[in-house]
């Protein structure tokens, strides 16, 4: 994703967000500085179709809901996972899918150990199928999560170490 793509970025997000949870091009662009290229959108034919928003973080708590000062950390300890929306009439395509594999993909690469994400409309369970698993934030995380409405859920993925993975492929 780049900033070519933020107007068809907030069409697919009015059609699949209620007003309160839909973000400003300011808040999207924002988080496009990472140096790390963890957000993507998908595409058929020509249009886009669906994307996917994530960005490090330094711990793994949820980011503000309309946040504009997104600033890459130092060290970044997890992949957050802030937004996912597909355009309804492409979602039997295996767009949500391919984002979540590119999504997946960019975490194993960045060496981080950790993804986590907000689950909002009903669609832990869903994230659930992709490993993750609901967590409980505290103190001013607990607070941000709140800003999503009263259906948040906070949810984290844990990768093996790479070394047991290699050790795995060994025995």
């Amino acid at each position: 994703m780049d900033s070519r793509d933020i107007h068809s970025v907030l069409a697919i997000q009015s059609r699949c967000y209620d007003e309160a949870k839909q973000e400003s091009a300011a808040s999207f662009l924002s988080k496009l500085i990472s140096p790390l290229q963890t957000s993507f959108v998908a595409e058929l034919g020509e249009d886009v179709v669906g994307y996917l928003v994530s960005v490090p973080v330094q711990d793994c708590g949820p980011l503000p809901l309309h946040d504009t000062d997104y600033c890459p950390p130092g060290q970044a300890v997890a992949l957050y996972l802030h937004d996912l929306a597909v355009r309804p009439e492409a979602r039997s395509f295996g767009v949500a899918a391919a984002l979540i594999n590119a999504y997946l993909s960019a975490l194993r690469s960045s060496n981080l150990s950790s993804g986590c994400l907000t689950a909002v409309n009903g669609s832990s369970r869903f994230w659930q199928r992709y490993g993750f698993r609901d967590s409980t934030p505290a103190g001013p995380d607990a607070v941000r999560l709140a800003s999503y409405g009263p259906d948040a859920r906070f949810m984290t993925l844990d990768l093996p170490h790479p070394s047991i993975q290699a050790h795995r492929a060994v025995t």
